[in-house]
């Protein structure tokens, strides 16, 4: 996890530069091909950072749920928060 959480921050910061300078070039009217190819990389280093944390998430909260009858609220909320995951990454 630890490597994990070092990956998620370097991806965020990584993309926060990327957004500032695709900012910068936006104001300065530097409308190229380099600045569709720095949004596609802010928007690729975001979605690896979001994929890494569903991964966490669904490896700590969602797999500790144990999966018997008598537990059958534990899996129909697990259920219910998976598919509200989902549904948020289809957006």
């Amino acid at each position: 996890m630890i490597n994990q959480k070092k990956d998620i921050i370097i991806w965020l910061k990584k993309s926060k530069t990327l957004i500032e300078k695709i900012i910068e070039m936006v104001e300065n009217n530097i409308n190229s091909i380099d600045t569709i190819q720095q949004t596609l990389a802010a928007i690729w280093l975001l979605k690896s950072a979001n994929t890494k944390l569903l991964e966490n998430h669904l490896n700590t909260c969602c797999k500790n749920t144990t999966v018997c009858e008598s537990h059958k609220t534990n899996i129909d909320n697990m259920m219910d928060e998976l598919l509200k995951i989902f549904k948020t990454i289809q957006k």
